[in-house]
């Protein structure tokens, strides 16, 4: 008889549950490198901007170039400060999909575990019984024998 997992249905639901949070836990991933690329780009903006202002001082430039240069400055370390919040807030939703995702595997796992085991224990079932059948078969042939 071949042999059926009685937990078959869990383990698939388990399996599709797994495989849900390892999707979110890559979209969250996902989404704090692109708030890193956007930090990176902005330190990479700021740094530009504060080597042109060098520039344009040495060369001499207009109090009102000066302002507005320093205004973005601002504009830059503000929407940096921004950044660094919601990379601190998404970090925290990656570390709670990190852990879905963990108790989903150890959930599958186990249950995978347990298909293992009673198709371990089937087999042997069957060798088993296949054995008395030799068995059986070998003492009538040996019965046939012994009347004959």
């Amino acid at each position: 008889m071949p042999f059926r997992f009685s937990l078959e249905t869990v383990l698939r639901y388990r399996r599709v549950v797994e495989r849900r949070r390892e999707l979110e836990l890559q979209q969250a991933i996902a989404q704090l490198r692109a708030v890193e690329q956007q930090i990176l780009s902005l330190e990479r903006q700021a740094r530009q901007v504060g080597e042109e202002g060098l520039r344009a001082l040495e060369s001499g430039v207009r109090g009102a170039q000066l302002h507005w240069d320093a205004e973005f400055r601002v504009r830059l370390v503000r929407q940096g400060r921004e950044l660094e919040k919601e990379w601190q807030h998404l970090d925290l939703v990656r570390a709670e999909k990190q852990q879905a995702f963990q108790k989903a595997y150890r959930e599958r796992e186990a249950v995978e575990v347990l298909r293992h085991d009673q198709a371990r224990l089937h087999q042997q079932h069957e060798l088993r019984q296949e054995q008395r059948r030799l068995d059986d078969q070998f003492l009538l042939r040996r019965e046939h024998l012994r009347r004959q």
